[in-house]
């Protein structure tokens, strides 16, 4: 009779280096690819890259995404972040 199943060790994960999420995403907004800028850049602003809210707002506007321009930047200027208040008037 078989033993209970093994625990499944799970493949290691390496984080991306800093900066490459946003690297990413700029490259992708220079080549006129904004709907295509907004995922890695989601991902740049979680994991606290600088620059990246000015971006992933960026790619949002200049995709025409008004409702994820709005659910992104309306809590975001919510959290104290007024700077992009004027861009969420835009959306």
């Amino acid at each position: 009779m078989a033993g209970p199943p093994r625990p499944v060790e799970p493949w290691p994960v390496e984080p991306p280096p800093p900066g490459a999420l946003s690297r990413e995403g700029k490259e992708l907004l220079d080549d006129d690819r904004p709907a295509e800028a907004v995922d890695p850049l989601r991902r740049a602003v979680a994991a606290g890259e600088p620059g990246s809210p000015d971006l992933l707002a960026r790619a949002y506007l200049d995709s025409g995404d008004w409702p994820g321009c709005i659910e992104w930047l309306g809590p975001y200027v919510e959290q104290g972040h007024v700077d992009f208040a004027g861009r969420l008037g835009v959306a």
